[in-house]
């Protein structure tokens, strides 16, 4: 059954509430500290940006160039010197 109003590949906002519902149904049921992390599909980052603050390394994942071009900034001016590598 089709789910009504859902759209499909669409950036997820920063500091939106439903990333902090979702990391913390996922974190009830995955220790996420000092493993690595593989991001397919990572958008514009704003999902993968709450994985960082507890993985080791992280592997992002996007075909879509322009949203990657907005997670490559947010991750320079976040996340410096973290280790993050971002593929098209």
């Amino acid at each position: 059954m089709p789910i009504k109003n859902m759209m499909i590949g669409a950036p997820i906002e920063y500091g939106y509430l439903g990333i902090k519902r979702r990391m913390e149904l996922i974190l009830k049921h995955v220790n996420f500290k000092g493993k690595s992390l593989l991001d397919v599909g990572c958008g514009n980052g704003a999902q993968t940006f709450e994985f960082l603050k507890l993985v080791q390394n992280c592997v992002a994942i996007d075909i879509e160039k322009d949203r990657l071009s907005t997670y490559k900034y947010n991750l320079d001016r976040k996340f410096r010197g973290q280790r993050c590598e971002v593929l098209r």
